[in-house]
């Protein structure tokens, strides 16, 4: 499955609730719209995507067969520079997947019209 650099964060084990945080750095203060994009397959679930506690597009990670999964735009939002954190919380999954795990790639931001 094609990825932005041959890697994605993979979560192999979670279940409904669990979270993962992983801290991101804003070089300069803006108003940004943000992209997380992924992969999706036929076990993978849905999550509940906020940066600094603020919702951005879900990340809804079942296909029938492994795709590249491209990010929703998130409204625009206003980041200081220096460190925040992207939390992924396991929401469920669709009925027809058979399984919790996601496939993370990039998150990309760029400033706000």
């Amino acid at each position: 499955i094609p990825s932005s650099g041959d890697f994605v964060l993979g979560v192999f084990e979670s279940k409904p609730g669990a979270t993962l945080t992983v801290p991101i750095w804003i070089n300069k203060a803006d108003r940004y719209v943000l992209f997380l994009h992924g992969i999706a397959a036929p076990d993978f679930g849905n999550y509940a995507v906020a940066l600094d506690g603020r919702a951005l597009p879900p990340y809804e990670g079942y296909a029938p067969w492994p795709a590249t999964l491209p990010g929703r735009a998130s409204e625009p939002l206003p980041l200081s520079a220096g460190r925040h954190e992207l939390t992924m919380r396991c929401a469920g999954k669709a009925e027809a997947s058979t399984g919790y795990l996601a496939g993370f790639d990039i998150l990309l931001g760029f400033p706000a019209p």
